[in-house]
């Protein structure tokens, strides 16, 4: 099989939909031979910001001098993000090869057919031990107790901030949730976590405890502090960290926003463990490295200016929380021209409350509708919007949407794509369509000064 045609054969697998359990992942990964447990792994769980930590962990240490594998999920655009070495992703060939040499022969034997994201996993197990990394970084998919990387014993742990997300699934309080992403703390095993809400740390401490796992905890055994502000989207936070090893100044991310203070901070407190109790070299000017040169696609990405086009897909209220902060930060003295798309079993009203609730800066909300199942009519979102604005505009796709928003754009306004994942990803193979596509974020001043 080639690539094309293992990539049909992996979106066929949908329809199993979410299937949450390690039964089928630990018989898939006997049968090619455990490769995951020649590898040193950092575990990443959480609702917000694992991404972000998993790509300054990914990125400090290989700024090291580390070859780094990096996991994470979803992609925007093609199957091969989700699984990179040292920033590059795994070449189409080798992922049409592995499934389909490997993987898809020992699929027979197995009682129950593996997931899309179980097939994944082992994928990047298989190339990570292949590769022979010396880092394997790897993000939850979904929860972390039955996740299918919590097949792994890791190095560290690391639980980011804690909503609620798929309560269908997960559990319908916070402490439910929250004690599913605790599942990925093993014996022994030290744990990191930016989690911040008492019933949270209640279920992660206990979860510690009682595997007897060192615990650190973002504003407690590490802080930040913030020495400037940004004043546009030219500069940005400005901060020094006082870690469990020693302290760091002058810390900067390439990142926006404030939040990515906190998973830096996450992030430097991860690599301290390692340093601590793994024996591993790291010296501050790679971590600065690390974090200023990070990079990540849909995450308040900036892609264009005149107008400015921001890429975020915040899909939850607290990733909206995040955004809006975000754009007060950054953009407060532009228009604002919103692009907004959401799934289903999203809390609608609760991301729209977060966005609109006294949003000044509003010239425009162009509602559309990501071409997925799982997309919610325009309608409805019409109708939590409305009652915060009335400036609405309702359009059948995202293409059509951006069309939109480009026409009546000025040269200083902002337009912003947000909602979800899924209307991000849109929005940039629609670039890519047309031909306009900057491969890299627009850098900003001071990366280049």
């Amino acid at each position: 099989m080639n690539y094309r045609q293992v990539i049909k054969y992996l979106n066929s697998l949908e329809r199993f939909g979410i299937q949450l359990g390690l039964e089928r992942i630990t018989r898939l990964l006997e049968l090619l031979g455990n490769p995951h447990q020649d590898l040193r792994c950092i575990h990443v769980a959480g609702t917000n910001g694992k991404g972000s930590t998993t790509t300054f962990i990914g990125e400090i240490l290989k700024k090291a001098g580390f070859k780094v594998g990096v996991y994470t999920s979803p992609h925007f655009v093609s199957f091969t993000e989700r699984i990179t070495i040292n920033g590059l992703p795994i070449p189409e060939a080798e992922v049409a090869k592995i499934i389909s040499e490997r993987i898809l022969p020992v699929i027979k034997i197995l009682p129950s057919h593996p997931t899309y994201f179980e097939i994944a996993t082992a994928v990047a197990f298989l190339y990570f031990a292949q590769e022979k990394v010396d880092f394997a970084v790897l993000e939850v998919g979904l929860g972390g107790r039955l996740d299918a990387t919590n097949v792994i014993i890791p190095l560290v742990s690391v639980i980011t901030s804690i909503g609620l997300e798929h309560q269908d699934v997960l559990g319908e309080t916070i402490e439910e949730i929250a004690f599913e992403k605790a599942g990925i703390i093993k014996q022994g095993v030290s744990v990191v976590t930016s989690a911040s809400q008492p019933e949270v740390l209640k279920v992660i401490k206990k979860m510690a405890k009682h595997q007897g796992a060192k615990l650190y905890q973002v504003g407690q055994d590490i802080k930040f502090v913030i020495k400037q502000f940004p004043a546009n989207p030219n500069s940005n936070y400005q901060f020094s960290v006082k870690g469990i090893l020693k302290e760091y100044n002058g810390l900067r991310t390439s990142l926006l926003g404030y939040h990515q203070i906190i998973n830096a901070t996450t992030a430097i407190c991860v690599i301290e463990v390692l340093q601590k109790y793994h024996e591993v070299k790291i010296t501050t000017q790679a971590i600065k490295k690390g974090l200023l040169q990070a990079r990540i696609r849909g995450r308040l990405e900036l892609t264009k200016k005149s107008p400015f086009v921001l890429l975020d897909g915040a899909h939850n209220p607290a990733s909206a929380a995040v955004l809006r902060k975000a754009l007060e930060d950054y953009f407060s003295r532009m228009r604002l021209i919103l692009v907004v798309g959401i799934l289903q079993d999203k809390d609608v009203r609760g991301i729209v409350k977060e966005l609109f609730q006294g949003n000044k800066n509003l010239a425009l909300v162009i509602i559309t509708q990501p071409k997925i199942n799982r997309s919610l009519d325009p309608k409805k979102i019409y109708a939590e919007i409305s009652k915060y604005t009335n400036k609405i505009h309702i359009l059948p796709t995202v293409a059509e949407g951006i069309k939109y928003a480009e026409a009546i754009a000025g040269y200083r306004d902002l337009i912003c794509i947000t909602g979800s994942l899924y209307t991000v990803a849109e929005a940039i193979m629609e670039e890519r369509n047309r031909g306009r596509l900057v491969k890299k974020t627009i850098n900003l001043h001071f990366i280049s000064s």
